[in-house]
C-alpha cells in the first residue's frame, strides 16, 4: 500500500513540473522506473521466465497493453491540436513530419530519437512508454541472473551498474550530435535513452530481489529505525532538489542531473516503502495517496493533454489554482477511464467464459 503512496507522489512531482509549480519532473520519472524494476522483480521473484525471444516480446507487449488503447487516445487528441492550424495553413512539409512524429509515437519507437522534437512530440510524456516496453522485453533475461544471487552480490549489482551510468555519461559528456535539430544529446542519453534508462530498471530489479528474500526469511525493520531512515532520505531527496534547481557543480550538469543524482535516494526511498515499517510509510497508506497511486498510469499519460488542450481556458487564474483545477480534470478523466477499461475487461472476460 505505502508503494502506491510513493508512486502517487512521484506522479504529483511529475504533474507539479509540467504545471510550472516545481521541477520534480526528473526525481519523479526516477522513482517510476526504480519502482517498476522492483515490482516486478518482487512480484516475479518466484516466477518461471520464459526468456526466449517470443516469451520476452509476449511478456513485453502483454505489460504495455494495459496502457496502449489510452496511448493511442491520447496521441490522436494531441496530433488533432496540433495538426488543425497547419491544415487552415496549408503547411504540408510540416504536416509530413507531424506524419512522421506520429508514427514512431504510435509504434513506440520515438524514445530512440536523440532529438526533443521527437521524443517530446504529441502527448510528450509517451517517450516513457516507448522506454518501457524495451525495458520489459529485457527484463526476463536481467531476473534470471538477478534470481541467482544473494544480497551482497545483489547490492554490489546495483552499484556496479549506477557507476557504469556515471562512467558512460562522463565520457560522453561533451559529445553533440552537429545539428540543431539534435541539440541536448547529453539529456537525451541519461533521461530518455532506452538502453541508459535500463540500469535504473536492474537497480530497482536488485533491490526488488533483496526484500523478495527478506519476506521469505521474515525480516522486518524496527519502526524507530525505519522511521529515522525515512526522515534522513526524504531531507537528501530535498538536497538533491535543490542541487538539481541550483546546478550546483557536477551535480547539477546536464550528464548528472537528469537521472544518476535521484537514483540513489529513489532506490532508499522505494526500499524503506516497501518494508512498510516507518511513521512516514503508514502515511503512504493513506487513501486518498492509495487512490491516486491506483490512478496514476491514466493520470500520467492524459495531464499532459489536458495541460494543452484545456489549460489555456484557465490562464487567467493564478497558478496554483489552475493547477488544482487540471489535476482535479485529469483524475475525474482517469477515474472515467479506468471504468471502461475495467468494464471491457470484464466484458471479455465474460464472452470468453
Amino acid at each position: 500500500m505505502s508503494l502506491q503512496g510513493v508512486r502517487a507522489m512521484a506522479f504529483l512531482g511529475i504533474f507539479s513540473s509540467h504545471v510550472g509549480l516545481s521541477q520534480l519532473g526528473p526525481w519523479g520519472v526516477s522513482v517510476f522506473l526504480i519502482l517498476s524494476g522492483f515490482l516486478l522483480a518482487y512480484t516475479g521473484f518466484d516466477k518461471a521466465w520464459d526468456q526466449s525471444f517470443g516469451g520476452s516480446a509476449r511478456y513485453s507487449l502483454e505489460k504495455i497493453r494495459k496502457l496502449y488503447p489510452l496511448h493511442v487516445l491520447t496521441l490522436l487528441i494531441a496530433l488533432a491540436v496540433e495538426l488543425w492550424p497547419m491544415l487552415s495553413d496549408h503547411v504540408w512539409k510540416d504536416i509530413a513530419i507531424l506524419g512522421g512524429k506520429a508514427f514512431l509515437n504510435a509504434a513506440l519507437l520515438h524514445a530512440w530519437i536523440p532529438s526533443a522534437e521527437v521524443y517530446f512530440s504529441l502527448n510528450g510524456v509517451s517517450w516513457y512508454l516507448s522506454v518501457c516496453l524495451f525495458l520489459y522485453f529485457i527484463f526476463p533475461f536481467v531476473m534470471k541472473r538477478l534470481k541467482r544471487s544473494d544480497a551482497k552480490k545483489l547490492l554490489m549489482v546495483a552499484i556496479l551498474v549506477y557507476l557504469a551510468q556515471v562512467f558512460i555519461a562522463v565520457l560522453t559528456r561533451h559529445v553533440e550530435i552537429p545539428h540543431w535539430r539534435f541539440y541536448g544529446f547529453q539529456k537525451w542519453l541519461t533521461y530518455i535513452c532506452p538502453l541508459f534508462r535500463l540500469g535504473d530498471l536492474v537497480i530497482g530489479g536488485c533491490v526488488g530481489c533483496v526484500c523478495a528474500r527478506r519476506k521469505a526469511e521474515k525480516v522486518e525493520m524496527k519502526r524507530m529505525t525505519a522511521t529515522i531512515l525515512e526522515v534522513v532520505v526524504i531531507f537528501l531527496v530535498v538536497l538533491c532538489q535543490f542541487l538539481f534547481v541550483h546546478q550546483v557543480r557536477y551535480f547539477g550538469t546536464e550528464w548528472f542531473r537528469y537521472s544518476m543524482l535521484f537514483a540513489p535516494t529513489s532506490v532508499a526511498l522505494v526500499f524503506l516503502a516497501a518494508q512498510g515499517s516507518g511513521w512516514i510509510s503508514k502515511v503512504m497508506c493513506l487513501k486518498p495517496l492509495v487512490y491516486l497511486g491506483n490512478l496514476s498510469g491514466y493520470a500520467f499519460l492524459i495531464h499532459t493533454v489536458v495541460i494543452v488542450a484545456i489549460g489555456p481556458l484557465f490562464a487567467f487564474l493564478p497558478v496554483l489554482v489552475r493547477a488544482v483545477i487540471i489535476l482535479a480534470i485529469t483524475i475525474v478523466l482517469s477515474q472515467g477511464y479506468a471504468m471502461l477499461a475495467a468494464r471491457g475487461k470484464n466484458k471479455t472476460k465474460g464472452e470468453t467464459n
